[in-house]
């Protein structure tokens, strides 16, 4: 279907929204599978598009601009809406297991983090303890961002090197910990 948008009246321009509006739906309800979920979705498709249709400058684009809503709309639509499903019994052990691990190493960071200079325990301790964002804390410092920035990375890096010198640990691939053990020379506990 060609359409291009005219000034031919209110009576065309209904006929043009309904010709879209069936469209639509039938684009839609491909995709959820209920008719009143489409309804819904085409509905605040074109309550969206009619309250933005200033902002389409070529009226020859309409159909195409119609469709990238809709998409969007499908996309929020299946973000919100994702199934949950319960962890089977075994991953509910390992979660349970993952996070003793990181509590067990956790309890290490506290008295490493005491050896660290004390401008980079400073800086790490109050952003990660208090919430302050490396602005604020730059800010509060009298440093520039990049230098309060610096601090705190340079001190998650000595904190990181005297964490794997004291233990072994081993992470997944998103820096999950699942394995660690104390050294006989560690002296983090």
């Amino acid at each position: 279907m060609r359409v291009s948008v005219s000034a031919n009246g209110e009576h065309d321009q209904r006929l043009l929204w309904q010709a879209f509006r069936a469209e639509l739906l039938r684009f839609v309800r491909k995709r959820v599978g209920e008719e009143s979920l489409a309804e819904d979705i085409v509905h605040d498709v074109l309550i969206k598009a009619f309250s933005h249709r200033d902002e389409l400058k070529d009226g020859s684009r309409l159909r195409a601009w119609l469709y990238q809503i809709t998409r969007n709309a499908l996309v929020d639509h299946y973000r919100a809406h994702k199934p949950l499903e319960p962890l089977p019994a075994d991953r509910e052990e390992q979660a349970e297991s993952d996070v003793r691990a990181e509590a067990e190493l956790a309890q290490c960071l506290r008295p490493l983090m005491g050896k660290l200079p004390e401008k980079y325990r400073e800086a790490l301790l109050t952003t990660l303890e208090t919430g302050m964002t490396q602005r604020q804390y730059a800010s509060r410092q009298g440093l520039s961002i990049s230098g309060a920035k610096s601090r705190v990375q340079r001190g998650r890096t000595m904190l990181r090197d005297a964490l794997v010198q004291c233990c072994r640990i081993e992470m997944n691939q998103r820096g999950e910990v699942l394995y660690h053990d104390a050294g006989e020379k560690c002296r983090c506990h």
